[in-house]
């Protein structure tokens, strides 16, 4: 009971939040483009055609790149209004292939993406120190990926940790190892970002329990 009662810290680090969807020229970039291409591109209409200079949506959205049938498709660089920017592939207007996705509020995302979404293999470094690495499902943390938070601090939840293993939107569920740079680790199950099932926790002076965990 002491190895379980003596942490408590891992529950909100298997909950980072990364970029979810992007949701690119919400309401309207079809539409739009449609009625604007005119005015904006010159090429033959049944192939792909390049943007001459930047166009600005209802919205404020900003796009410069590659159109077929009035949507951005190919290579594109938008410009949303609240300053985030994404550089990358797009398909029928929405981000999907490679792509970079570098948010407002610091935080930069570089991978695949599907229908919007961070979709596959990808990586995100964080403002608050944090990066994951690993594999998305329609904008989450899922599969098997590594998470680390490089920044120290006076509480558990700044310090140095990294964790390799398996996710589930978002948290900690699976097989996975959390360590922390003060030398605790916490090896097993886990359920839900919590450590649930067979695990082994090793204290910073070198004292282990191993056995049964239930939502700790």
């Amino acid at each position: 009971a002491q190895a379980i009662s003596a942490q408590g810290s891992w529950q909100d680090e298997s909950h980072q939040q990364p970029p979810h969807a992007m949701f690119l020229c919400s309401g309207g970039c079809n539409d739009v483009g449609r009625s604007a291409m005119e005015e904006v591109v010159h090429a033959e209409p049944a192939g792909r055609r390049e943007c001459r200079h930047c166009f600005t949506f209802p919205n404020g959205t900003e796009y410069t790149g590659q159109w077929l049938k009035g949507m951005p498709d190919g290579e594109g660089y938008q410009v949303f209004p609240d300053g985030g920017k994404y550089r990358g592939e797009f398909r029928a207007g929405k981000a999907e292939g490679r792509g970079t996705f570098e948010y407002s509020n610091g935080d930069v995302y570089t991978g695949s993406w599907v229908n919007d979404y961070a979709h596959g293999e990808g990586t995100c470094s964080r403002h608050d120190g944090s990066m994951y690495k690993g594999q998305w499902h329609r904008g989450m943390q899922d599969g098997s990926g590594t998470l680390s938070h490089n920044k120290d601090g006076s509480f558990p939840l700044q310090q140095q940790w990294l964790y390799q293993g398996d996710f589930l939107d978002d948290a900690f569920h699976g097989k996975g190892t959390l360590s922390w740079a003060d030398g605790r680790c916490y090896e097993g199950q886990w359920s839900n970002g919590k450590m649930h099932g067979e695990g082994l926790y090793v204290f910073p002076d070198g004292r282990r329990y191993e056995g049964q965990f239930e939502n700790d």
